[in-house]
């Protein structure tokens, strides 16, 4: 019995003689009542869909009805999606179809042509068989002229039936016998071959080894991300590369025999593992060989590198090559002669340790490092990025890892709800085992990649500090290491900045300040770290011809708290730019008032800065005495006039009362007319100016949505509005008052309080 809900494949459409898309338009258009399965002779699913249906017309009872129901909604949206898979499988046949049958013509052509020539060339050869027959057959006759001619002619005609009639005999070899080249005349029923059924096969011409090393260019495709300093000798060098060389076309020769490339290798490694430079191992491991064979006294142990390459090519292949390495390692050993400028560079090297993250050696001098600190640095995936080539930036990252480093470890040795793997690999780690899993690896890379990012956030913007991307390496540290390991980590990694010392901050600053990463925000703070002593004002003289001068400028206003500092920057953002309102309130603050003017004279010359302009500059916080040369008859002078007036004072001694009168009234004239002014002024400012100001004196600021709208109400666009509102406030000012910043419309800081005076002079 078949099933009911059976969507039928194209085995079973061949076996019962019918088409697939017309059971697909019928599964679609009439298979809610079961057509389709009468087609497909499955009677029964077709009875059971037709009763179903008969069951919903004359049943009485709701609830049947409704199950009844929805199992016909159920079996219409079965027979559609069954019709749509009949007509998309019939369609893909039917396109593969046609392609089998544009390539059978295709192909019929081509072997027309084949078969033509075939007849052309079999014709050629009837020809020069028959004429080699009768050569044959002439010789044979000159050979038996002893014999009688009843004999000869005997033989000849026997010769030419057996030569023309006869089949070609097969060759049978013997073993221990030689054998025998026999010439064989075909016969002319046999002399044309039909090769039509004869397959076309590529014919391989047979290389030679040396040949196939040589098109391979392993030197060109060998990427070197770091050196050791060994490697700067270039005798070393060049024997290591020969070893690579060699190394490499031993391992392409064996993998060829198992239908491989090293190249293929090369690229499956790159696509499913984390370190994808698989060729630079081979690269270390003749490195290793070579540098073992100099006797040289920090060799680079390749034991990890042969690690790598058996979790690539396999054990077998992997002792293979070790064998071809330590072969090449004996007969370096017995014929090379160092030169004496190795011996100097052995020596050298029996003193320090070079490797990928301190290659100078100068790490090692700064800071005492021990052996479980360089081997946990060895062993972790190198970083390539531009802020390791900073030397203090470089060192504080590996302080932190290593920081991090402590914490794993001494919490392996305390909790219990640690992972097997975890703690096999920890263990292997405290014992300087170098031989780790992926995991392992990934877990170290991930680590260093936190703690470099970490050390990004805690220094200013530049292009070297940019954020990294650790989502994916904060999910490796969450599943090597437990919960409460990873909450220790994150502690240390958010209380990093708080923690560190200024002199390790002035020490990462000056570093990436003396570096291309150099912009606004080094330049800022690293002049906000000296404002506290008088080096400010020279690394501002220094810097007044950067690029990024004047923001680092605007930055220092805002962040310093030194007001000889805030001064001085604001007199070069002046002279670079122009004198606005907010500047010069900013200005007033530090300065006497009266000095004013002479700073405004100062900021007119355009000037660039100096010592002594500063220093002047800073003078002006304070009242200026002015000297004066007096004159002796200048001062006689003064005295008869000052007699006149004395004179005149007491003539009009009397109307005295009367003047003080008459003053005291014009004087309350003249301020009741400067009041009635400034209400007018005041009360000239539009409802719309007023309404926006009080909101946002109330709420410090607004979204640019809310002030979006209130601009509609008034039947204008937000940027015209903002504009006529300072436009009535710009006569008062000479600046703009309302600003735009980030999302939000405010005040202007210097212009709060008079905001609040207009508003409080309308009520």
């Amino acid at each position: 019995m078949k099933k009911i809900l059976y969507i039928y494949k194209s085995d079973d459409f061949e076996k019962m003689n019918k088409k697939k898309w017309i059971a697909g338009l019928l599964a679609i258009f009439l298979g809610w009542i079961g057509y389709q399965k009468f087609y497909l002779k499955n009677n029964i699913s077709g009875i059971i869909f037709i009763s179903a249906l008969l069951l919903i017309i004359f049943t009485q009872n709701l609830f049947v009805f409704l199950v009844y129901m929805l199992l016909l909604i159920y079996s219409f949206i079965y027979s559609f999606i069954e019709g749509c898979i009949y007509l998309v499988t019939a369609g893909k046949e039917y396109l593969v179809e046609l392609k089998r049958n544009i390539y059978s013509e295709s192909n019929k052509k081509s072997v027309s042509n084949r078969m033509n020539l075939k007849k052309k060339n079999s014709k050629k050869r009837t020809k020069t068989s028959t004429l080699n027959d009768k050569r044959k057959i002439k010789k044979q006759k000159t050979i038996h002229k002893s014999t009688t001619l009843e004999q000869d002619e005997k033989r000849i005609g026997e010769n030419e039936t057996s030569l023309l009639l006869a089949k070609p005999a097969k060759r049978v070899f013997q073993e221990g016998e030689k054998t025998l080249k026999v010439e064989e005349l075909p016969s002319e029923k046999e002399s044309v071959i039909d090769i039509t059924d004869i397959e076309d096969q590529r014919i391989i011409a047979p290389a030679s080894t040396a040949k196939q090393q040589s098109e391979i260019d392993w030197l060109s495709s060998l990427e070197i991300p770091y050196e050791r300093v060994i490697m700067e000798n270039k005798q070393i060098k060049n024997e290591t590369l020969k070893l690579y060389a060699t190394l490499c076309n031993f391992t392409d020769n064996e993998l060829k025999k198992d239908k491989q490339t090293l190249l293929d290798v090369c690229d499956a490694w790159k696509q499913n593992n984390f370190y994808n430079n698989l060729l630079y191992t081979f690269y270390c491991i003749a490195e290793g060989h070579v540098t073992k064979a100099y006797s040289i006294k920090r060799f680079y142990d390749n034991t990890f590198s042969y690690s790598l390459l058996e979790d690539a090519i396999g054990k077998k292949m992997k002792d293979k090559i070790q064998l071809v390495g330590f072969q090449a390692q004996t007969v370096l050993k017995s014929r090379i002669k160092p030169d004496s400028q190795l011996e100097k560079d052995n020596n050298d090297l029996a003193s320090s340790t070079q490797c990928w993250w301190d290659k100078d050696g100068e790490l090692q001098k700064k800071y005492s490092f021990l052996s479980l600190d360089i081997y946990l640095l060895n062993n972790t995936y190198f970083r390539e990025t531009r802020l390791w080539e900073l030397s203090e930036v470089k060192l504080e990252i590996i302080k932190l890892y290593l920081n991090l480093w402590k914490i794993i470890l001494a919490e392996s040795e305390e909790l219990d709800d640690w992972g097997k793997m975890s703690l096999l690999s920890i263990e292997k780690i405290k014992k300087e085992d170098r031989i780790f899993n992926e995991r392992t690896n990934k877990f170290m890379s991930a680590l260093m990649k936190i703690s470099e990012n970490e050390v990004r956030n805690s220094l200013p913007k530049t292009s070297h500090t940019l954020k990294l991307n650790v989502s994916e390496s904060n999910h490796l540290v969450d599943l090597f290491v437990p919960n409460t390991v990873r909450e220790k980590i994150t502690q240390v990694l958010n209380s990093y900045e708080q923690n560190r010392t200024i002199k390790v901050k002035e020490m990462l600053l000056t570093d990436l300040y003396n570096s291309s990463a150099k912009n606004a925000n080094v330049i800022s703070d690293y002049i906000l770290i000296h404002e506290s002593d008088d080096f400010w004002c020279q690394l501002l003289i220094k810097e007044q011809e950067a690029k990024d001068y004047l923001k680092a400028l605007k930055l220092l206003q805002k962040n310093t708290n030194n007001t000889d500092l805030k001064l001085v920057s604001c007199f070069e953002i002046a002279r670079n730019e122009k004198m606005t309102m907010s500047l010069k309130k900013a200005i007033e603050e530090y300065i006497y008032p009266d000095n004013l003017i002479l700073f405004e004279e100062q900021v007119k010359l355009k000037e660039p800065l100096s010592l002594e302009r500063v220093s002047y500059l800073l003078k002006l916080k304070n009242p200026l005495r002015k000297k004066v040369n007096l004159d002796r008859n200048q001062i006689e002078n003064s005295k008869k006039e000052l007699t006149e007036t004395i004179n005149s004072l007491d003539r009009f001694l009397d109307e005295s009362e009367d003047f003080s009168e008459t003053v005291v009234t014009k004087e309350l004239l003249q301020s009741n007319q400067i009041e009635n002014k400034t209400e007018k002024n005041e009360s000239d400012y539009s409802k719309q100016a007023i309404q926006l100001i009080s909101q946002l004196i109330k709420n410090e600021k607004l979204s640019i949505s809310d002030v979006d709208l209130l601009a509609k109400n008034n039947g204008v666009m937000l940027n015209m509005f903002l504009k006529e509102i300072n436009q009535e406030f710009y006569e008062a000012l000479g600046d703009q008052m309302i600003l735009i910043e980030e999302d939000y419309v405010i005040i202007d800081s210097y212009y709060v309080e008079f905001a609040k005076e207009v508003i409080e002079n309308e009520k």
